[in-house]
This record gives structure tokens, C-alpha cells and sequence, in this order.
């Protein structure tokens, strides 16, 4: 009986440990104009992208933020909770290399 219940204790423990990766990152980039400005306290629509294999590969999943600024220009938002149609569960992970593609307004910035 005691090694019974020693048992059910170490597999509840093991079950209560395992852990999974979160769907979801966070994202945070200062936007300035092209003179080198601060765009502070601005409403933007961030359109993120994760891009497969390399800078120009195919898109595995996009998703869209419509944020604000903050006085310095920052803006943060957490990856994968944003609008979207994709799935951030689908992506295989394992089959990477992965790179983020950031636009802003409609306007590319680039691929990281």
C-alpha cells in the first residue's frame, strides 16, 4: 500500500511539472521617421511575419497589431496573440531556421 501511494505521488509530481511552450512571445521595437524622430504616442498597425528557411523564404505565419506607441516610440505586443488567420501551433518548429519580418503602416521595415 505505502509503495502504491509513494507511487501515485511521484507520477501526480511528474504530471504537474511537464510543461509546454507557450503559443506566444513578446515583441518590442522603438519606430522612428526617417529623419531619426521619435514617433511617440502614435497609433500603428504592426504586421508580423514568420518567415521558413531563410530572410526570403514562405511565410508560416502572419498576424496584425493595431497599437500605440509610447512617448519614447516603443512599441510592445506579444507574438501570437495578435489578428489573425494563421495557426502559431501548426509551425514545426524543428524545421527552422525561422526569421521575424516587421511592417509597419504597410511599410517594411525588414526581416531579422
Amino acid at each position: 500500500m505505502k509503495r502504491s501511494c509513494i507511487s501515485f505521488i511521484i507520477l501526480a509530481l511528474a504530471l504537474s511539472v511537464s510543461a509546454q511552450a507557450p503559443l506566444s512571445f513578446k515583441y518590442q521595437a522603438y519606430l522612428r521617421n526617417a529623419d531619426g524622430s521619435i514617433r511617440g504616442s502614435e497609433f500603428v498597425t504592426l504586421q508580423i511575419r514568420i518567415v521558413q528557411g531563410s530572410v526570403s523564404g514562405p511565410a508560416v505565419y502572419t498576424e496584425t497589431h493595431n497599437t500605440s506607441t509610447n512617448n519614447h516610440g516603443m512599441v510592445s505586443v506579444s507574438v501570437g496573440k495578435g489578428s489573425t488567420s494563421s495557426n502559431m501551433a501548426a509551425i514545426q518548429w524543428d524545421n527552422g531556421p525561422f526569421f521575424l519580418n516587421i511592417s509597419v503602416n504597410g511599410v517594411n521595415l525588414g526581416t531579422t
